[in-house]
């Protein structure tokens, strides 16, 4: 019982005095190093390789739809609205005129090719 009283005196000296604290961590530190230190397995090397737009971009779902005027629209998809039937006319302002013609279910990567009867080029 007088050990253990004697550790708690020397531990709380530790503690109470910031020196001694640091000095007490980096000689515990040094020790762990000597231990466990081994050389790098491991070759760290720099990759100049290429990098596309599409990298940037998070591959996540969508939902792309295009209504009866031409205009189009690209949203994520959520739970709520996958379940309806109709899921993205409740998250589409549209003129009183306007309906929605086409609704497709994709990625952020996929590749959309659009052709018009009106041949005109926006781009």
């Amino acid at each position: 019982m007088a050990q253990l009283r004697e550790t708690i005196a020397e531990l709380e000296a530790i503690l109470g005095d910031p020196v001694r604290l640091r000095a007490v961590i980096s000689t515990e530190l040094e020790a762990i190093r000597q231990q466990h230190a081994e050389p790098r397995r491991t070759r760290i090397i720099h990759d100049p390789g290429e990098l596309f737009v599409e990298d940037l971009i998070e591959d996540e779902e969508i939902v792309v739809t295009l209504t009866h005027a031409g205009y189009i629209k690209r949203s994520r998809p959520t739970p709520f609205a996958l379940r309806r039937a109709a899921p993205w006319r409740a998250g589409t302002k549209l003129k009183e005129e306007d309906l929605i013609d086409q609704v497709l279910h994709t990625t952020a990567h996929s590749h959309l090719l659009l052709f018009s009867n009106r041949a005109r080029f926006t781009g």
